[in-house]
């Protein structure tokens, strides 16, 4: 007899979904989770949206997955966590836990005795420790990010689990797949118990527009046709060719100022392009922002302001160099 799909006390039998609410790191706050035990016995998918609690897309996305499959026409099991940053979330704090001013993605693997932000890591980590299959990280530009649709996967899992990302990703409709270097990470966490796994980005500037949604669920249903966990058509039609990078390289603000971009993600650069201009109140100079290396524009600051240190922008290179997220 198929076991009880169990986590965090919840208990699901085969063919039946639940939504509630778990304390997952000894707060206040409560974490919406979904389980949905399949009919059929297959793979186990741990999806988490809202790492940071104002990237929008994927927490609309993973809320419509989890209404709409059937788990009588499920292989396998699904688990959601729909907003791991609760507090971010209500108070619409750009890539910070509030109670603690930490940076989710920052911190991984965390640990049980830590801070708000370090206790909400080491509580996904251990899920990830129970026979997870896959793991996907549903990100978007954050309030003051837009992005090109793009999604890394980890340098720290093994080259079979590395391999079995870069299939999925290779199903997704996204510009490009990039490599992670980062050591602190969700997809970090992941690969500290070797499961593949992606971090997604769709979508930004605190918009949760519902063509960005549909999009992301729609790379969901490919994702579970592809991992044969569920039937979708979306998997039938044709997506162009995801190209392969091997990291991504940041530029950060060297002093405060306004932040004028002159191109967008989408965007090709050479070493030395201009990116944008970082202006004072007057309009005079201070910084002139330029491509470091030859590569895909992704990700540019779309705010105003900028504080000296912060983002300003990243592309996807082809060399190898360290760059977390």
């Amino acid at each position: 007899m198929k076991e009880d799909l169990v986590v965090c006390g919840l208990h699901a039998r085969p063919g039946e979904k639940i939504h509630a609410y778990v304390d997952a790191c000894g707060t206040d706050e409560k974490i919406p989770v979904t389980l949905i035990h399949g009919r059929y016995a297959g793979k186990r998918l741990v999806i988490t949206a809202g790492v940071h609690g104002a990237e929008y897309p994927g927490i609309i996305a993973a809320s419509k997955l989890a209404r709409e499959i059937d788990p009588e026409q499920l292989t396998g099991e699904i688990v959601i966590f729909h907003v791991m940053n609760i507090g971010g979330f209500y108070g619409r704090v750009a890539a910070l836990v509030p109670e603690d001013g930490k940076n989710l993605n920052r911190v991984f693997p965390g640990t049980a005795n830590g801070t708000v932000t370090e206790r909400i890591a080491d509580f996904l980590t251990n899920i990830l420790s129970n026979e997870v299959d896959f793991y996907l990280d549903l990100h978007s530009g954050d309030l003051h990010e837009d992005l090109l649709p793009h999604a890394f996967y980890s340098v720290f899992t093994s080259p079979e689990a590395r391999e079995k990302s870069m299939e999925i990703a290779k199903k997704l409709d996204i510009s490009c797949m990039v490599h992670s270097h980062s050591d602190n990470g969700s997809l970090f966490g992941a690969s500290l118990h070797d499961v593949p796994g992606l971090l997604i980005e769709r979508g930004g500037n605190g918009i949760w527009a519902d063509y960005d949604a549909e999009a992301y669920k729609r790379d969901l249903y490919r994702i579970l046709y592809h991992l044969a966990m569920y039937y979708t058509d979306y998997a039938q039609k044709p997506l162009p060719n995801v190209p392969d990078y091997h990291t991504s390289i940041p530029l950060y603000a060297e002093a405060d100022g306004m932040w004028m971009p002159r191109i967008g993600p989408g965007n090709f650069v050479k070493e030395g392009d201009l990116i944008g201009y970082i202006t004072d109140a007057f309009g005079n100079v201070r910084q002139a922002v330029a491509a470091k290396e030859e590569g895909l524009l992704l990700c540019v600051l779309s705010s105003l302001s900028v504080k000296k240190g912060g983002f300003l922008s990243y592309s996807a290179v082809r060399q190898e160099a360290g760059h977390q997220h």
